[in-house]
């Protein structure tokens, strides 16, 4: 072979590896492991406050809801079976409060506070006619009826976020469950403590007003306010002798009555009526600067 023949084709070679590495050049690099780990984690960085809720609820933890820029949050309430009335620790037992007795509850969410007036006057667009005047003080003078129309319209305004849980009233037996501190219960006189003070605004320490929600010391739970600040209706209707009745699974208290059942005592009650087990009525078109209300979310 000839030297001529030789330079073509050491030429030809050289051309072709040139073309090669320029095609090479011109690919998309190949991305690293750790590239292509933040592009799977994208989506879930990008999720909707809808969705972080929806999270938050499934794993048991608090829910803050929010509109027009007003806050309240839904604490997880997990179920069990407690004894329900004037078990051995209450003093002052009465007899609306006997049998004691053995009831179910299954897992719901509860107010961390008493509704507030800033919440109840950005759900019904008014002023509220509370005789205690505060944004962050619990909202009274609200009849059962009131607070059922009241709950309408927050179901309707956080439809979207509450993935298919509605907000209620709380029944008596999930009132008192979560007054005594659900699982996680300490077995005392008031809701968190055996010391009315330290849990409640009542007679002897309120200066006869209603006071800032959670400003006394919380239950087991994180809740506020379960003994003391205002009363709370409950869904039930009541009766004296209901518990001599009661189902043992979820009760939802007697199917007809003339009073609504209310619980927790009140600024200008005395501490025996602050007592987890202490029960109260009213019929349900009262108006008291002594009563509100607590949220329920569940199924």
């Amino acid at each position: 072979m000839n030297v001529k023949l030789l330079f073509l084709l050491a030429l030809l070679v050289t051309s072709s590896l040139q073309i090669d590495a320029q095609r090479n050049n011109r690919r998309t690099p190949r991305k690293s492991s750790a590239q292509r780990t933040v592009k799977a984690t994208m989506p879930q960085e990008e999720k909707s406050a809808t969705d972080t809720k929806r999270i938050a609820s499934e794993n048991n933890l608090p829910v803050t809801y929010s509109l027009n820029n007003i806050t309240f949050t839904m604490v997880p309430v997990k179920g069990g079976t407690f004894a329900m009335g004037a078990t051995k620790e209450q003093p002052n037992a009465k007899t609306d409060e006997q049998p004691i007795h053995n009831v179910t509850i299954d897992n719901y969410m509860i107010g961390q506070t008493e509704v507030t007036q800033s919440l109840w006057r950005t759900i019904m667009n008014d002023n509220n006619d509370s005789y205690f005047h505060g944004d962050n003080l619990p909202v009274e003078q609200v009849s059962w009826n009131d607070c059922q129309l009241f709950l309408q319209k927050l179901n309707s305004a956080f439809e979207s976020q509450t993935h298919g849980k509605h907000f209620r009233l709380p029944t008596e037996a999930e009132w008192e469950y979560a007054a005594r501190g659900g699982d996680k219960a300490k077995t005392t006189i008031y809701s968190g403590d055996d010391i009315a003070e330290e849990v409640a605004w009542f007679f002897s320490n309120s200066d006869f007003s209603t006071h800032t929600v959670a400003s006394k010391k919380p239950n087991e739970l994180g809740l506020y306010d379960m003994s003391g600040n205002v009363a709370e209706w409950c869904q039930d209707w009541y009766s004296a002798t209901y518990y001599d009745e009661s189902t043992s699974t979820n009760p939802s208290g007697p199917v007809a009555g003339k009073n609504r059942v209310i619980r927790g005592g009140a600024w200008g009650r005395n501490n025996a009526f602050l007592r987890v087990c202490s029960r109260s009525y009213e019929t349900p078109d009262t108006r008291q600067n002594y009563i509100g209300l607590r949220l329920v979310l569940s199924e």
